[in-house]
């Protein structure tokens, strides 16, 4: 059986004296200045641009970031637009300023609405005499209903009073 540790070559320490470092060198050669300062002059100029190297191998595919609109602040006409990014580069969050735009010019009329299938709060009135209503509950805020929901209610309202009157229909 071989011996396993006789291919091994032991370490071997020489012990003498210490030597002079490259900066002591170059001081004793006639450099004046600090170590650092001898450090920073053995820097040459920036060398030209190397050649492309290749094109690494495609990476894993990331996780698309979650985007979320923060704050949207209305900003006086005279101040500048902004947008500002905070969040994570996973979870992005946006927050804008935007600038009111300067009051406008008045427009045009514009064209009539046809309201030939609306009936009037007057209109309204003149069908229901009968009934004490509010008139309000069957309008609109613009003063107009459809006729076709009108004369539902009419239909309605009719087939009650002929119940109220003993005439079932």
């Amino acid at each position: 059986m071989e011996n396993e540790n006789e291919n091994q070559v032991g370490e071997l320490y020489v012990v003498g004296t210490r030597g002079y470092s490259a900066y002591e060198i170059a001081v004793q050669e006639g450099f004046e200045g600090t170590e650092e300062e001898w450090l920073e002059s053995l820097v040459g100029p920036q060398g030209p641009q190397g050649p492309q190297g290749e094109i690494g191998p495609q990476g894993i595919p990331g996780t698309p970031p979650q985007l979320r609109i923060g704050r949207v602040d209305t900003l006086n006409p005279q101040q500048n637009a902004y947008v500002n990014i905070t969040g994570t580069p996973s979870n992005v969050i946006l927050s804008f300023g935007i600038p009111k735009g300067e009051k406008g010019d008045e427009g045009e009329p514009g064209p009539s609405p046809d309201l030939s299938n609306y009936y009037t709060k007057g209109e309204v009135d003149n069908l229901i005499p009968e009934v004490p209503t509010n008139i309000s509950y069957f309008t609109n805020d613009s003063d107009y209903t459809t006729k076709s929901y009108v004369d539902g209610l009419i239909g309605d309202i009719n087939d009650y009073l002929d119940l109220i009157n003993g005439e079932v229909i």
